[in-house]
């Protein structure tokens, strides 16, 4: 594993070395279909436990996710940002933010 990598908060191949690191998080690629983007998919590296965040945030903006998301690798675990942070705690509240940009 390459630890420099991985402290930067980049991400490394999914291996055992970096599966026993405690604050590593599988990265799965999330994909995504648009009514406005025809025989298009949008593809997003996303650690999965802020996948919930993420589909809550594709979903105000019209994504809807489309098939099951393989493991990418691995990466320093974060928490989740605004709005995805908002949309999973309080999502009426942020809808009706968002929808006023």
């Amino acid at each position: 594993m390459d630890r420099f990598a991985f402290d930067a908060g980049g991400l490394v191949q999914d291996t055992p070395a970096s599966a026993a690191v405690a604050d590593a998080d599988v990265v799965v690629a999330r994909t995504f279909v648009h009514g406005g983007l025809p025989d298009r998919v949008v593809v997003r590296l996303v650690p999965d436990s802020l996948t919930r965040g993420e589909d809550a945030f594709a979903a105000v903006a019209g994504f809807a996710p489309t098939a099951a998301a393989p493991v990418v690798g691995r990466q320093r675990r974060r928490s989740l940002g605004f709005p995805q942070w908002t949309l999973v705690h309080d999502p009426r509240i942020c809808l009706s933010g968002l929808l006023r940009l």
